[in-house]
């Protein structure tokens, strides 16, 4: 793990190696960071995503998730589920890291959806809810199952 600063553009640069699921060492380096604190950041979000620890965010862990799914799934389902859950679930959890998500995150997040009302003064359907709840109990019943999660959330919500 390196954070240099690149002579040549006096931009900041970081460098890794990291050793991924089949055992091979990866070298990855990315350039054009404004601040040093970027490039770290950027080297502690590769290196928990390529590590699949439960301390990388949500959103880093959806990326791994789509690109899991995009091998089992048909065309339009992995479609709509990057539609949904870009749409209804991210915007949330996000920035929260994966382990750190518990049923109260949870049903505060229901409880956003369920209070939504659009410009004529109509909720979602019961049946659309449970549509976005069920994308989210995947992910982590995806995330408990190949990751190590220790329990979904959603459960106890």
């Amino acid at each position: 793990m390196s954070v240099t600063k690149d002579g040549d553009t006096g931009r900041w640069m970081s460098q890794i190696r990291v050793t991924d699921w089949t055992g091979k060492t990866i070298h990855k380096k990315k350039r054009g960071f404004a601040t040093k604190k970027e490039a770290l950041k950027w080297e502690r979000d590769f290196i928990s995503q390529s590590t699949g620890s439960l301390g990388m965010t949500f959103g880093d862990f959806i990326s791994l998730y789509v690109k899991d799914m995009e091998h089992r799934l048909k065309p339009s389902t992995v479609a709509s589920k990057k539609w949904l859950i870009d749409l209804k679930v991210t915007p949330f959890f996000k920035k929260i890291p994966l382990n750190e998500i518990k049923p109260t995150h949870v049903r505060q997040w229901q409880n956003s959806l369920t209070s939504y009302r659009d410009e004529n003064g109509k909720p979602y359907a019961q049946t659309y809810l449970k549509c976005i709840n069920n994308q989210l109990t995947a992910i982590f019943n995806y995330a408990v199952k190949y990751y190590g999660l220790k329990e979904n959330p959603c459960h106890k919500a």
